[in-house]
């Protein structure tokens, strides 16, 4: 999803008028999902830059790569609701962090099922949402995932803490096993490869 030129802020309201802390599954209705690999949304300006980006594509739920922030993150902005995984200490401009953004809508979809959400290393983030499947008009449980694969210039053991990231965030995932399961990944070629080494 590209970036837009313009950086005029615009988050268009909810279609119901507004979102309250106590919103009712029912009233959520499954939307877009996004992936973007960010290359750095380490400055203020860059995170508004997207999330502006997302609102202008209506954006239900984005799943954000590369982030090169910090630590594990929670935070609201512009409505926005953000959580991430990335290094503890950044070296040079940063590499790899991972993140799930949420509009208003998937915000009050991800408090529905109590503010779930699963940290599992800087490459791998989960997050949980209540929603409306529109077709068939039932409440349906969303679990997310955000993941960002090594290069093939990586060692065997972080390719290994990759996977294992992969499999921890699963097995919560197993947990709820009606769930619907939406993973995305920026996975680098060299990932199919090793997969069919690890069959």
């Amino acid at each position: 999803m590209p970036w837009g030129a313009d950086s005029t802020r615009f988050v268009p309201p909810p279609a119901d008028g507004g979102l309250s802390d106590n919103a009712q599954p029912s009233g959520i209705v499954i939307r877009s999902f996004y992936s973007q690999n960010c290359r750095g949304i380490k400055t203020d300006a860059r995170l508004a830059e997207l999330l502006d980006c997302l609102a202008r594509v209506q954006a239900f739920v984005a799943f954000l790569q590369e982030t090169w922030r910090t630590g594990q993150e929670q935070f609201v902005q512009d409505g926005w609701t953000f959580l991430g995984s990335a290094p503890d200490v950044q070296q040079g401009r940063g590499s790899a962090g991972v993140a799930i953004a949420l509009s208003p809508h998937a915000t009050a979809a991800w408090k529905a099922a109590n503010c779930e959400w699963h940290a599992s290393g800087p490459r791998v983030i989960a997050a949980r949402l209540l929603a409306l499947d529109p077709s068939s008009g039932r409440t349906v449980g969303i679990f997310t995932i955000s993941g960002y694969a090594p290069t093939s210039a990586a060692s065997a053991s972080e390719w290994q803490d990759y996977y294992d990231s992969f499999r921890s965030v699963l097995a919560k995932r197993l947990d709820r096993a009606p769930d619907l399961l939406c993973k995305t990944d920026y996975e680098n070629a060299i990932l199919w490869w090793r997969l069919g080494m690890y069959r």
